[in-house]
């Protein structure tokens, strides 16, 4: 499928799944190689800047924000390019907030999320240059992106705009950078990331528990999530939750994610003997024992989990 594209059925959806996280979590070995080689020559950074100006001086013109997208998805190498050509971050923070007043009424059609979902999509890849995640956490854009992780609505327009959004902020989150976790860890997000961990679709349950990996995956992240005691219950009883929703889906990957985070917070001592002494159940019922048997890395993680609190 064209990835630019607003999922309609399930087997798209999926597709778009594996799509953000192969981008985000499990990268082509390659992919650095391609970025270091995607130098614009003068006519290929010509054509680009009359792109850049056609999506920004036209911006009912859909065709050319497809077209920059998938532009940028093919070199990923030109983001920077593209976010420093003028108005384009102006351009880009007005689209994702225009919908904000219409996105439970008649007037977001399917032009409208298509647009908006392309919008995200260029985000999601623009911000994985680290030059551009310093600027666009300091402009304070993850606050409006935001908006999109709250919605209530579980329909398939509103699911795939959350799958994006959700896309955009681990793409800030790769690489570890200190001082984004720092920045990003002081806002609501990890509460709106452990509410869709809890309610989510399969989908946005999946990219928002990596999400939250990739938080705690950083010292001072674990640190934060392990500071307390009422903070470390709500953890966990998010991912006791989704261990036992996994288990009713027979979702396999839902319960990796969820024992890689459990073995990551088992990092903290006093972690480690809170879980020992009352473990998380949801990974061990008969039904989740049939399911994590049933594949070699669920086994695997499982054991290593038991090792650390048994």
């Amino acid at each position: 499928m064209a990835y630019h594209q607003v999922p309609r059925g399930k087997a798209e959806e999926e597709e778009m799944m594996e799509w953000k996280l192969e981008f985000l979590f499990y990268p082509h070995p390659g992919m650095a190689n391609a970025v270091k080689n995607d130098k614009c020559d003068e006519s290929q950074r010509q054509r680009l800047s009359d792109l850049c100006a056609s999506v920004v001086s036209n911006p009912k013109e859909t065709s050319k924000l497809d077209e920059l997208f998938e532009r940028l998805k093919k070199s990923p190498g030109m983001a920077l390019e593209i976010w420093r050509y003028d108005s384009m971050p102006i351009f880009l923070l007005q689209e994702v907030v225009a919908p904000y007043m219409i996105l439970s009424t008649s007037k977001f059609d399917e032009r409208e999320c298509h647009r908006l979902y392309t919008v995200l999509n260029i985000l999601q890849i623009l911000v994985s240059e680290p030059k551009i995640k310093k600027v666009f956490v300091d402009a304070r854009f993850p606050y409006y992106i935001y908006r999109y992780l709250v919605m209530s609505d579980s329909n398939s327009k509103h699911e795939t705009l959350r799958i994006s959004a959700l896309g955009v902020i681990a793409s800030l989150l790769q690489n570890g950078d200190q001082y984004i976790h720092k920045q990003l860890k002081t806002t609501e997000v990890v509460p709106l990331l452990l509410k869709i961990v809890d309610l989510g679709s399969e989908a946005s349950q999946l990219l928002s528990a990596n999400i939250f990996g990739l938080i705690i995956g950083n010292d001072d992240g674990l640190n934060y999530a392990c500071q307390t005691f009422d903070r470390f219950s709500a953890i966990n009883l998010m991912f006791n939750s989704l261990a036992s929703q996994a288990v009713s889906l027979g979702s396999t990957r839902l319960i990796k994610v969820a024992l890689r985070i459990y073995i990551r917070l088992c990092a903290k001592p006093h972690i480690r003997a809170l879980l020992s002494s009352k473990k998380p159940d949801g990974l061990f019922t008969d039904e989740a024992s049939l399911l994590i048997a049933s594949d070699g890395e669920c086994k695997a993680l499982f054991k290593t989990f038991t090792n650390l609190i048994c």
